[in-house]
């Protein structure tokens, strides 16, 4: 597991650091013979999206589309609309391999599940936090690769801070916090928060749990669709992008409150961007299609 987090670690220096980007498709049969080994960035790297396809991965999953997705351990948990999932053992990147399918214990038409992110608790247990995101809400599961169980449920109450929606994506951080962040009407919102204890059951989120705010303007939804996103390293990982709209990772630093880089990846990417997270071979994207992924790596 150290091994795992160095190289996190130098994948995550390069992405917040001066880095000239270019993106460009390739099969990941193409790479190292179909295998593929951590890499090393340095500061004059150029990134591609290889991509990614393994046994067992479906367009869809029970007619649902894919929307979040989160990796621990070389466990990948790929959510889809409604509160579905599907694990996958990441060993070898070039062949994953499907392990299980089955219902998140917050399975419901009103979860969208659009965004996630792991946490691990005191036990060593996998905690995943899954956005509703459409009902305001952030679902607690306590993880295995075969089941889910929901352990607490985490409400946004509307605030004028947020121009009373509560239609944001919420990912525990590697700081230990819960972050908000979306759109409301022509703005961007980004908002740290207090992380409830589990011990508190359900909890619901006011102002006064709002430990940090601010928001970006001029944003307009229908030419840059907000997709799901991670926190790492005091750094926010946001994804833009449909079918009609071009896909891009943007790059915040949440202390300063500043969009740092946007790193382009239309040129690769002509799926709808969903959610990413950080391994030591690059970033995996995943997209509204189940079928295959992005592996963002150095050229």
């Amino acid at each position: 597991m150290r091994i795992w987090r160095i190289l996190q670690t130098l994948f995550f220096l390069v992405l917040t650091g001066s880095v000239s980007l270019s993106c460009k498709a390739q099969s990941i049969d193409e790479l190292d013979n179909g295998r593929l080994e951590p890499v090393e960035f340095r500061a004059d790297s150029k990134v591609k999206a290889v991509i990614m396809t393994g046994t067992g991965m479906e367009n869809r999953y029970q007619g649902r589309g894919g929307q979040g997705m989160a990796i621990h351990d070389r466990i990948m948990y790929r959510l889809y609309d409604t509160g579905l999932c599907q694990t996958f053992d990441l060993s070898d990147l070039a062949y994953p391999k499907k392990i299980a399918s089955f219902e998140l214990g917050s399975h419901a038409s009103s979860n969208h599940a659009n965004c996630a992110q792991t946490r691990i608790d005191e036990n060593g247990d996998v905690l995943l936090y899954v956005s509703g995101q459409k009902d305001g809400r952030t679902y607690v599961e306590r993880m295995t690769t075969s089941s889910a169980t929901l352990i607490q449920t985490i409400t946004l109450s509307p605030m004028e801070l947020f121009d009373q929606t509560i239609s944001l994506n919420a990912v525990c951080g590697d700081d230990g916090y819960l972050w908000y962040f979306g759109a409301g009407g022509d703005k961007l919102l980004f908002a740290k928060a207090r992380l409830p204890l589990l011990s508190e059951g359900d909890v619901t989120i006011g102002e006064d749990d709002i430990l940090d705010f601010w928001s970006e303007g001029g944003y307009v939804y229908e030419e840059d669709v907000w997709q799901g996103g991670m926190v790492y390293k005091d750094f926010l990982f946001m994804l833009f992008g449909d079918r009609g709209a071009k896909a891009h990772l943007a790059v915040y630093d949440v202390r300063a409150h500043q969009r740092i880089k946007d790193i382009e990846l239309s040129s690769a990417i002509k799926e709808e961007p969903e959610d990413c997270d950080i391994i030591p071979e690059g970033i995996l994207v995943a997209t509204y299609g189940g079928s295959h992924y992005y592996l963002i790596r150095p050229e």
